[in-house]
């Protein structure tokens, strides 16, 4: 996430026949942005415009459980200076 931009969006999909969860965590300050479970054979879109929590620049990791199923899909994190 760069410096300016804090306004991030995630799109999830879910083109599996189980469902997932996504986490997006910031790397320094472990602060969970996101955390969400896509059901199977679905769309998720998430945003935060520098609300709770504040969305700090930096490193984030984004991460995807699947438990027993293998999530199958598309995920993708995109930032803005404008509020979505």
């Amino acid at each position: 996430m760069t410096v300016g931009y804090p306004h991030i969006k995630l799109n999830a999909k879910n083109t599996g026949a189980h469902s997932f969860r996504v986490e997006v965590k910031h790397d320094s300050k472990n602060t969970v942005i996101f955390n969400a479970s896509v059901a199977a054979d679905a769309t998720v879109e998430l945003v935060n415009n520098d609300s709770m929590p504040l969305v700090p620049s930096g490193a984030y990791t984004v991460t995807i459980y699947g438990g027993t199923g293998l999530p199958k899909g598309q995920v993708l994190l995109t930032q803005s200076n404008a509020p979505y």
